[in-house]
């Protein structure tokens, strides 16, 4: 059981140093220094010469917490210069060597939808190369949590275009275009949801003298092709902008060959005012569905993720992204993964630092709970251990490849499974906001500490942070 185990739980411990340092590769730029990963928070691609970006890098995602989220910068957003370098026309690897140069700050220079032209001040978080950060332990350690923890691909049939050169930048209004008689109902609630997309974004939608106009087309229909294959699947997995968690839906996978129940038609077009023809931007969804489903329902789900990068049109279809779900108790600490109860660093600012916890203390326990094995290859096989034991605990299919939550009804038995040895647990901490790891409503941290061979207790209110990020691949 434990060896199946390992293959359907990700990441597992005993791979601790490479689930750190794929998830510093995917969050971060190369090291700096010889010991350290310095982390930026940005992906991007390479925008094509039509349309929004015209051959400079365009952001297609910024992780929550990450110095480029401090420093302002958003999806969507295009990078013109890197400290006083024109991105223009360099290659992915190029704009990459830009970034990751031993300089304590970037000057970027960014053009962003609706508000021109700006420059803001990015600066690298750097760490020590054999240290981990709360975020890479519930990495780590996803089998106590696996919806808190997990990376999914996520297909979806959109196809982008992006037809002429506009001036995004400079723009600042929008309204919709007037629905036809007998569609308002259906209209109103989808473009209120695009509204309030947009405005996030910094348009305004006005009544008159609107520069965009923003218009939907759809259609919802019994198929003609209605044949069934039970050994194809029927569902798809997306992202639910709502609780920004997963859902399955009865949507059929852009690879199968079943046929369909409906077939759901949805685009998105944005055109200047008074130039119904012109398209400058837009998106149309193509979906077979396994059984009904309402347009608005779809909608919802659909919508946040067509214009998460707007106005950018990415070129190939299907459309893939990456998303990762990452919740948990943040207090700041950096563990040294030579000594696991050695605190490498703690972050300045950060509720372990107002506490008082400072880098060279070592932790004894944590919420009474002892620091008992330190060795991390010891530790690796207790958490491996711990995940063959609880495995019957886990749902008995798979919400996704590698992901099998608890049990609700098997709540009671985690607890007392991560009670059982700490050397199994001692990270469970990072989810002890979840029932299934603490059944009271009380977060708070108690550590008892060594500084200089003196004791000391400590508590900590821990922040409850949420990570997720859905990035265009």
């Amino acid at each position: 059981m434990k060896n199946l185990t390992r293959s359907l739980l990700s990441p597992s411990f005993s791979s601790l140093g490479l689930a750190l340092g794929l998830t510093a590769l995917v969050l971060s730029s190369p090291s700096l220094q010889a010991q350290e990963r310095c982390r930026l928070g940005i992906h991007y691609q390479m925008g094509s010469p039509m349309g929004w970006g015209k051959g400079y890098p365009v952001l297609t995602g910024v992780l929550p917490y990450s110095p480029a989220s401090i420093a302002g910068l958003r999806a969507g957003d295009v990078i013109t210069a890197i400290d006083g370098v024109s991105t223009s026309g360099r290659s992915s690897r190029e704009v990459s060597e830009l970034l990751v140069r031993p300089v304590a700050e970037h000057l970027i220079t960014l053009e962003r939808l609706g508000a021109g032209s700006a420059t803001t001040l990015l600066r690298p978080y750097c760490k020590g190369d054999q240290t981990a950060t709360e975020a890479e332990l519930a990495v780590a350690f996803a089998g106590y949590s696996q919806l808190d923890a997990t990376t999914q691909q996520l297909s979806y049939p959109f196809t982008f275009r992006a037809q002429v050169n506009y001036p995004w930048e400079v723009v600042r209004t929008f309204a919709f275009a007037p629905s036809n008689t007998g569609s308002e109902a259906m209209d109103k609630p989808i473009y209120a949801e695009i509204a309030k997309l947009l405005e996030a974004r910094g348009l305004k939608q006005v009544d008159t003298g609107a520069e965009l106009i923003v218009e939907i087309f759809y259609s919802l229909q019994p198929s003609q092709d209605s044949r069934r294959d039970a050994t194809q699947p029927e569902t798809s997995l997306r992202y639910e902008p709502q609780s920004r968690g997963l859902q399955v839906l009865p949507l059929l996978p852009s690879t199968s060959t079943a046929g369909s129940a409906y077939d759901l038609n949805l685009t998105l077009q944005v055109t200047p005012a008074g130039k119904p023809n012109q398209i400058l931007w837009s998106c149309e969804s193509k979906e077979r569905l396994s059984e009904a489903m309402t347009l608005p329902t779809y909608a919802a789900g659909a919508l946040p993720v067509m214009l998460q990068s707007f106005p950018y049109a990415p070129s190939s279809s299907p459309v893939s992204y990456h998303y990762q779900s990452l919740r948990y108790l943040y207090t700041g600490i950096v563990y040294d993964l030579r000594q696991m109860n050695r605190i490498a660093d703690v972050v300045e600012g950060s509720p372990a630092f107002r506490a008082g916890l400072r880098s060279g203390d070592y932790i004894h326990s944590i919420n009474g709970k002892p620091f008992s094995q330190t060795d991390l290859k010891r530790l690796s096989e207790a958490y491996q251990s711990f995940l063959g034991d609880t495995f019957r605990y886990r749902q008995t299919a798979e919400l996704a490849p590698n992901l099998r939550p608890w049990e609700k009804k098997s709540y009671a038995a985690i607890r007392k499974a991560l009670e059982k040895s700490p050397e199994e647990s001692i990270f469970s901490y990072l989810f002890f906001f979840r029932p299934y790891v603490n059944d009271s409503e009380h977060t708070l941290l108690l550590l008892d500490i060594e500084r200089n061979g003196k004791r000391y207790s400590l508590s900590i209110p821990p922040e409850l942070r949420d990570e997720t990020t859905l990035i265009l691949d």
